[in-house]
């Protein structure tokens, strides 16, 4: 769990609060100029949506570190915090439960009760059985089985993750509506930025090392497939 910590951030913010004090107006307009760029999950470089940049806050502000059990409950405290209940109250390792944070709700929920729990009636099941029934009640319009409406080009073509990563560090570079062009576009950009020498030098570095493991007519055909599949996209 320290392991997800150090990946995700240490703090979960399915729950933060904020008064209007200048120094908490500080904290907002740092927090928010950070997330402007920089609010999307990349773990290899240490960035993690809007979390991981709080794990700054208390070196940087004024911030006081909520340890009450019961605020934000959530799949993963499953894991080291015990839940009891008492006349229709529910205590996290002694705190009373305020509000639980579903997250993952589903096979992922699911599969941290069966590692996390007991076989057998738990405070927890309950709770989340509960959660269901009433989801399931108020999405009578189907509203969570909605698309993401950022997922697609105006043409109704999907984004390809690769591309979202090429607009994102050649930000500056590319003008007008993104949501207007396609992936193909973004490519050959990509390498006219890159450079058609770097571009070349990395082809050629794929191709030879494809030709010493699967040898050259093997290599030569997966070139074509590929030029066909961007071409097609």
């Amino acid at each position: 769990m320290e392991i997800s910590s150090m990946a995700h951030g240490v703090y979960n913010l399915g729950f933060l609060g904020v008064n209007t004090s200048q120094e908490a107006r500080r904290f907002i307009d740092w927090w928010a100029s950070r997330l402007s760029l920089y609010c999307f999950d990349d773990i290899g470089n240490g960035i993690f949506t809007d979390q991981k940049w709080v794990d700054l806050a208390p070196c940087l502000f004024d911030a006081y570190i909520l340890k009450h059990g019961g605020y934000d409950f959530a799949i993963w405290s499953l894991y080291q915090c015990k839940m009891k209940e008492e006349n229709g109250h529910y205590f996290v390792n002694g705190d009373e439960l305020r509000f639980i944070h579903f997250s993952g709700a589903g096979r992922l929920t699911e599969r941290c009760m069966d590692d996390w729990l007991e076989p057998g009636a738990h405070p927890f099941r309950d709770l989340y059985a509960e959660y269901l029934k009433l989801h399931t009640l108020n999405d009578i319009d189907g509203i969570s089985h909605s698309q993401w409406s950022y997922q697609n080009y105006l043409n109704g073509k999907q984004i390809r993750l690769r591309v979202r990563c090429i607009y994102r560090k050649h930000l500056e570079s590319f003008q007008g509506n993104p949501f207007e062009k396609n992936n193909m576009y973004f490519m050959v950009r990509s390498a006219c930025i890159s450079g058609p020498i770097s571009l070349l030098r990395k082809g050629w570095s794929k191709f030879m090392r494809s030709c010493s493991e699967d040898g050259f007519r093997a290599s030569v055909r997966k070139v074509i497939q590929k030029v066909r599949k961007r071409i097609l996209q």
